[in-house]
């Protein structure tokens, strides 16, 4: 029969529902470590601007060169971590981005699955009445 084109058969169908359903909830799981690996960088972010502001107030004081200069390179060496955890941050919320756009075409599409499962369900339910009325004799339609 023709079920093998297109979309496929109820059956089939319930099966595409089900891996996508599958394909959802492991894209949920891996926003959810996404949105936990944001949080952990924030918050290393947060510490080396600690870090930075400690050593910056540091260096205001009296202290011999050769340490200010230990400082300044300690200073430097920070801001570049905290540069670098910034890209790192910006980079993961654009995959979450995209991970959250392709959970709504999951749901879309499973949504449309399910509205085909319904239209075969209401052409069966059409058939079987039909052949019933003509099984008593009674034509419908």
């Amino acid at each position: 029969m023709g079920m093998s084109r297109g979309i496929g058969g109820p059956g089939e169908i319930q099966g595409q529902i089900q891996a996508m359903e599958a394909q959802k909830s492991e894209l949920e799981g891996n926003k959810q470590h996404l949105k936990e690996a944001i949080s952990d960088l924030r918050g290393r972010k947060s510490e080396i601007e600690g870090n930075i502001e400690e050593l910056e107030a540091k260096m205001n004081q009296q202290l011999p060169p050769e340490f200010k200069a230990q400082l300044a390179e300690r200073v430097a060496m920070l801001k570049n971590a905290r540069q670098q955890i910034e890209g790192q941050i910006k980079d993961f919320e654009n995959k979450l981005a995209m991970m959250s756009e392709a959970r709504e075409n999951i749901k879309q599409a499973i949504s449309a699955r399910k509205s085909v499962l319904q239209q075969f369900a209401g052409v069966m339910a059409q058939k079987v009445a039909h052949l019933a009325n003509r099984e008593v004799g009674h034509p419908k339609g």
